[in-house]
């Protein structure tokens, strides 16, 4: 199981597709209003968002994995959802291993703001950092070096392939 936290424009619901096709996950897009609940997790991830219960919820992605034959399963979450460091080891202690893709403010606005333009939903840099800055202060912190997933490589998006493979490697040295 895993779990894929970060900034808006990092890429985290294009990386959780990415890891569903290339290692057999179901992906479950949390970030919207009614994900937790179209992922059939709204009571365990209300209590883990709570109190840090992570048990349940891993038992809940369990149950969906085994019933649909699954290696496992991912959640991509939005950027407003920013879990303290205690949270990300007791989901670890469950088998939710985390990461938090990041990048710079420049890279993920920048990101941000050409995705809607493409998209033309009119969301612009306000919206970003009404909706980022926090996690953008927090996941920088030093605490969180271990979960950081470096979304950005000399300017430019990380590949498909360096992305999935360095998720795998961080998972197989129980990294995140």
């Amino acid at each position: 199981m895993l779990l894929v936290l970060g900034l808006s424009g990092a890429g985290k619901s294009t990386l959780g597709a990415w890891l569903a096709e290339d290692l057999g996950l179901i992906h479950h897009e949390i970030d919207r209003c009614d994900g937790v609940d179209l992922a059939c997790i709204r009571p365990e991830w209300e209590s883990f968002l709570r109190d840090g219960s992570a048990g349940p919820l891993a038992d809940a992605l369990r149950a969906q994995a085994e019933g649909a034959e699954c290696e496992g399963v991912v959640l991509t979450t939005s950027s407003d959802v920013v879990l303290d460091s205690r949270s990300l080891m007791a989901a670890r202690g469950c088998g939710i291993h985390s990461a938090v893709l990041y990048g710079s403010l420049a890279e993920c606005l920048g990101a941000f703001l050409s995705r809607e333009a493409q998209m033309d939903r009119g969301l612009d840099a306000v919206h970003w950092h009404a909706h980022n800055d926090r996690a953008l202060a927090e996941y920088g912190r030093a605490k969180y070096r271990r979960w950081r997933l470096p979304a950005f490589e000399k300017g430019a998006r990380r590949s498909r392939v360096a992305l999935v493979a360095d998720v795998s490697k961080r998972i197989a040295r129980g990294r995140i």
